[in-house]
């Protein structure tokens, strides 16, 4: 699998949500990379965004700048808190 070829490297999955059937399937499966995989970090895009109908346009997938400013500033405070766990631990 991809998993398996980056064992060494962190990979940071991001879940999301999005008005289709397909949501909780996909979430789910992230989540049980996350758990299965000591590198693959889950970043609960679904938890953080809920609620906040203004990060999404009308149709309610695409993000609005608002959205696109916190998914990005999500992104970011988890990687460093990760990396800075990690280097903390070493």
């Amino acid at each position: 699998t991809l998993l398996a070829r980056f064992k060494k490297a962190n990979v940071y999955l991001v879940n999301v949500r999005v008005p289709r059937e397909y949501e909780s399937h996909v979430n789910a499966l992230m989540a049980e990379a996350a758990k299965k995989h000591k590198n693959v970090h889950l970043i609960d895009w679904y938890s953080a965004s809920e609620g906040h109908t203004n990060y999404f346009a009308y149709d309610g997938i695409h993000l609005e700048y608002e959205g696109s400013k916190a998914l990005s500033d999500l992104i970011q405070s988890r990687i460093k808190k990760h990396h800075k766990t990690a280097t903390s631990s070493s």
